[in-house]
């Protein structure tokens, strides 16, 4: 699940890939969800659209992607540059 605002921002967006290719989005009373299913591999892409460098803390089921921890905005993240995205 993808709380909050649809995966496509301004200034950043975020995709779920499974085989390369991104996975349809459901609203549902103003919250975002993606389908997964069991034992099936995942990428995060997260693309900075933005002129400045950001940190991405992506979580799953509430688990920072970093550390397993629960994910905070104290949690370790990513650096995305400018203009630039990771996966």
């Amino acid at each position: 699940m993808l709380e909050g605002k649809n995966m496509y921002q301004q200034k950043y967006e975020v995709q779920v890939l499974v085989n390369n290719s991104p996975v349809r989005e459901y609203s549902h009373e103003g919250r975002h969800f993606i389908e997964g299913r069991k034992d099936t591999e995942f990428k995060i892409k997260i693309r900075n659209n933005g002129a400045v460098r950001i940190v991405a803390v992506p979580t799953v089921d509430g688990l920072s992607a970093v550390d397993g921890k629960t994910g905070s905005l104290t949690s370790p993240g990513y650096v995305v540059g400018p203009y630039s995205a990771i996966t």
